[in-house]
C-alpha cells in the first residue's frame, strides 16, 4: 500500500489486490456503499501516516478506481470547501428564502 499526497485537499492511495485479500475485501465490495467498505477505508487510513491536515479533518469523501494490478482510491477532505464558501452558502439560502416566503405566506392564509 502506498500514499501519495495529490494537493492540499487530496490524497491518492494505491492499494494492491494482495492488501485487499488482506483486508477480507474483493473489488466488488466498492459497487454498493455498505459499513465493510466504509470500515476498510478508516482501517487503511489508519495503517498510512496520513498528512496532518487529513487527521480529524471532518468529512471525507472516497473515489475508488480499479486498475489492472491495484485499486486507487482518493481521498478528499471537504471541509476546506465549506470554509471557503460558506457566505456564498449563506446567499444562497437567502435567496431560496426569499423565494419560497411568498409560497408560505399564501399558505398561511388558507384556513381549513
Amino acid at each position: 500500500m502506498e500514499m501519495k499526497q495529490i494537493n492540499e485537499t487530496t490524497l491518492k492511495i494505491m492499494i494492491t489486490m494482495e492488501d485487499l485479500e488482506e483486508h477480507g475485501m474483493e473489488l466488488k465490495d466498492f459497487l454498493i456503499p455498505q459499513e465493510k467498505t466504509e470500515e476498510f477505508f478508516y482501517t487503511v487510513m489508519d495503517e498510512l501516516d496520513l498528512p496532518d491536515n487529513f487527521k480529524n479533518s471532518g468529512m471525507l469523501s472516497f473515489r475508488v478506481t480499479p486498475r489492472k494490478d491495484r485499486v486507487d482510491v482518493f481521498v478528499t477532505k471537504s471541509e476546506d470547501f465549506l470554509q471557503k464558501n460558506s457566505s456564498k452558502l449563506l446567499k444562497i439560502t437567502l435567496w431560496i428564502r426569499e423565494i419560497l416566503k411568498p409560497t408560505i405566506s399564501s399558505k398561511s392564509m388558507i384556513r381549513p
